[in-house]
């Protein structure tokens, strides 16, 4: 997962996961990925919201 190229299922674009990150609270723990898009900008998201939103490029 870590350095391969994604796309938005619905608004398209380019985005290649850079880390996933764990954040931990009182009550749980969740597992984040963090994407950058072509200019650099990094995101954050969590992981089963990645899932469903996109789709791996298959280069």
């Amino acid at each position: 997962m870590i350095g391969d190229f994604y796309t938005h299922n619905k608004k398209g674009g380019r985005y290649k996961v850079v880390n996933l990150a764990e954040f931990k609270s009182d009550t749980q723990d969740l597992l984040c990925v963090i994407y950058t898009d072509r200019y650099g900008v990094l995101y954050v998201r969590l992981l089963r919201e990645f899932i469903c939103k996109f789709s791996k490029i298959k280069e």
